[in-house]
């Protein structure tokens, strides 16, 4: 049984900071990720704009690894190659 909740790895390759305002900064260093929805999206809202970012890791196997060991079945994920700027800026605002 899967939870259903959307999942997707992707790959940075250089080093991203992002500016929220406020005085507040977030970084992705390079590495393999991979950001999950959580539980709380609300219906009809981007499901990356309310979801958790995971990583860095070395490679997509350990990515893929943690999660297996670490979350609930999403049911499924996608790689990102090329993930958007909007993606980016998501992921790094949502990771703890």
């Amino acid at each position: 049984m899967s939870t259903g909740f959307e999942c997707a790895f992707f790959k940075i390759s250089k080093q991203r900071t992002f500016d929220y305002g406020a005085g507040v900064q977030k970084t992705l260093k390079p590495g393999w990720y991979y950001m999950l929805q959580n539980w709380t999206c609300p219906i009809g809202v981007t499901w990356y704009s309310d979801a958790t970012t995971y990583g860095p890791f070395d490679t997509n196997e350990t990515a893929r690894d943690h999660l297996g060991s670490t979350q609930p079945n999403p049911g499924g994920w996608c790689t990102y190659e090329n993930p958007s700027e909007d993606f980016l800026r998501a992921a790094a605002f949502n990771k703890p």
